[in-house]
């Protein structure tokens, strides 16, 4: 019996050195977070710019 708790705690031991922590994993999560809103305001902004020379293309013509 005692070499079962030894592989149980064996078992625990390794599984949380390789799944990471809740902190890392929010730490992880936030900075996807600021990541995807820095593309997000890029691509609006991207899109503002198409929109404006349309505009003045079509203002142009």
């Amino acid at each position: 019996m005692e070499a079962v708790k030894e592989t149980y705690q064996d078992i625990d031991e390794k599984a949380k050195a390789e799944k990471p922590s809740l902190e890392k994993q929010l730490h992880d999560l936030e900075m996807e977070q600021k990541q995807m809103e820095q593309s997000y305001h890029q691509i609006t902004g991207a899109i503002a710019i198409l929109r404006k020379l349309i505009q003045d293309q079509k203002d142009f013509e």
